[in-house]
């Protein structure tokens, strides 16, 4: 998995040079398991990716993506990439949601796409939120705000 709210300060320039166009792209923490770059976009006609969800692809074909950016047929915020990735033994995440320490929501390919570096609250405080109920109650108890 990838967590998507851990943005860093850093550029994806910054930690390779294998993805030309995409230089001054925001680079997100995804995990702290594995090395590499995961990219996750909305492009379907875009070869190298896997369809992960409804509209959402995971991977990249460098050469092919930057053909599209300069055909101005996709701009270089269309995509969002993370360096790791989150990682669970098998049961353990289960375990974990059974907990509380997680909560499954369904959400669209825009929330997940979207660059969340200057939101005005929390991205997971926002999804809590538009979940709502029991939800919505955690967001704001996390707050003091109960």
């Amino acid at each position: 998995g990838l967590l998507l709210n851990r943005p860093t300060p850093y550029k994806i320039g910054s930690v390779t040079d294998r993805l030309p166009g995409f230089e001054q792209c925001p680079l997100y923490l995804g995990g702290d398991v594995g090395d590499g770059v995961q990219v996750l976009h909305g492009v379907s006609e875009l070869s190298g990716s896997r369809q992960i969800l409804n509209g959402l692809w995971m991977g990249v074909d460098p050469w092919h993506a930057r053909e599209l950016i300069d055909s101005r047929e996709r701009e270089p915020g269309d995509f969002r990439f993370f360096y790791r990735y989150a990682s669970w033994a098998p049961g353990q995440l289960d375990a974990e949601v059974k907990q509380g320490m997680w909560h499954l929501a369904a959400c669209s390919k825009e929330l997940v796409l979207h660059h969340n570096l200057q939101l005005r609250k929390p991205l997971w405080r926002e999804v809590l939120e538009l979940m709502g109920g029991k939800y919505e109650l955690i967001s704001r108890g996390a707050y003091g705000e109960l």
